[in-house]
């Protein structure tokens, strides 16, 4: 069988393409109709998977994959938002450094994952240069509040990891899947019409940008998938660093070429510490 860790690489590079279109489509989509939309197809495709899933799980299990579904579609809002207004490649590198940091707590205290003097502080260092692509060199967003919500989607992205590592220990990944992206599209299209009351601008918007939107749909399920296999295999606190390690590198570079974006050279370095600071994480 494939190793966790080839798996969790995959499901990097999976996710760098997915974030790099979905930035483009940003750029003339709103956050709320794209997140909504997103959600739906993304529902849609995790069906395919149905033949690999398992029902036979708990009532409590299935509450907790909704509550955990809630927390889905908050990043993905969050992070929608932090996409548009902001760097993706400073972005980016944060949101999949900083998790981690929380990750290692949250694992060690509810789910008895304890890891190397060496590895806490390297842990460390991923903080640290989490600092200092948001607080140093030119602005990289176009207000504070959105480093607010990239901090916050960092929180609830740890809450919802350790959570997830907790319920693939009884339920199978596929299952898992399937649960949390209907309920994530259920909650999207409910706060969808309650706040702009816009279900058909949901619809309208899928058709408009189908080709865009089923493709960033696709790369994610496919990120999706790699990464809770890897996930159910291995310490969380040790998945989540190496699946972020390709998504890194490309969207610092990628990013910064394409969409234009500053302080390119500053980034890759900073990103070149948080890579290797990650493999020895891993190693």
């Amino acid at each position: 069988m494939i190793q966790w860790y080839y798996l969790a690489l995959i499901s990097s590079a999976m996710l760098g393409v997915a974030t790099l279109l979905e930035k483009n489509t940003l750029k003339v989509e709103h956050a709320m109709a794209y997140s909504t939309s997103f959600s739906v197809i993304m529902a849609l495709i995790s069906l395919l998977f149905l033949p690999l899933a398992n029902f036979n799980i708990s009532a409590l299990s299935i509450v907790l994959i909704y509550l955990l579904s809630l927390m889905s579609a908050a990043i993905y809002w969050l992070l929608a938002r932090v996409y548009k207004h902001g760097s993706v490649s400073a972005a980016s590198p944060v949101y999949n450094a900083l998790p981690n940091f929380f990750i290692v707590i949250f694992a060690f205290l509810f789910l008895g994952e304890k890891l190397t003097t060496l590895q806490y502080f390297f842990t460390g260092v991923l903080i640290f240069a989490t600092y200092l692509i948001m607080f140093t060199g030119k602005p990289q967003f176009e207000s504070k509040k959105y480093v607010q919500w990239l901090i916050l989607a960092s929180l609830i992205s740890a809450v919802q990891a350790t959570g997830m590592k907790y319920l693939l220990l009884n339920a199978n990944p596929y299952t898992y899947l399937i649960l949390l992206e209907v309920f994530v599209a259920l909650n999207m299209v409910i706060g969808m019409q309650l706040k702009y009351g816009g279900i058909k601008e949901t619809f309208g918007n899928t058709l408009k940008y189908k080709k865009e939107i089923v493709l960033i749909a696709a790369f994610t399920t496919a990120y999706r998938v790699f990464y809770y296999v890897a996930a159910s295999m291995a310490n969380i606190a040790l998945v989540w660093p190496l699946s972020n390690v390709l998504n890194v590198i490309m969207l610092v570079f990628l990013g910064g070429l394409i969409f234009k974006e500053g302080s390119v050279k500053r980034k890759l370095v900073i990103a070149a510490a948080m890579l290797a600071a990650i493999y020895f994480l891993v190693v």
